[in-house]
């Protein structure tokens, strides 16, 4: 397993880890609204993209594919 900075050309892949995430790993820990919200069906991936850049991940690798991911912004959230 390895951590890197995040680089242009990761955000379709953590979008889909965020959004299977949400939709299959945690379903049980959301309500409907909630899941809705956070990782829509019909999100543009245009903004997907713009969000993981402004966010900077550290993003976490194993055997090629990115598992994870984790970021902490200027003001410590």
């Amino acid at each position: 397993m390895d951590v890197r900075k995040f680089r242009q050309g990761d955000e379709k892949e953590l979008w889909e880890l965020f959004y299977n995430t949400i939709h299959n790993v945690n379903i049980l820990d959301y309500d409907k609204a909630q899941v809705a919200a956070w990782a829509p069906d019909d999100l543009d991936i245009n903004f997907a993209v713009q969000k993981f850049r402004e966010l900077d991940p550290l993003v976490v690798i194993q055997d090629g594919k990115i598992i994870g991911y984790a970021d902490i912004q200027s003001d410590g959230c």
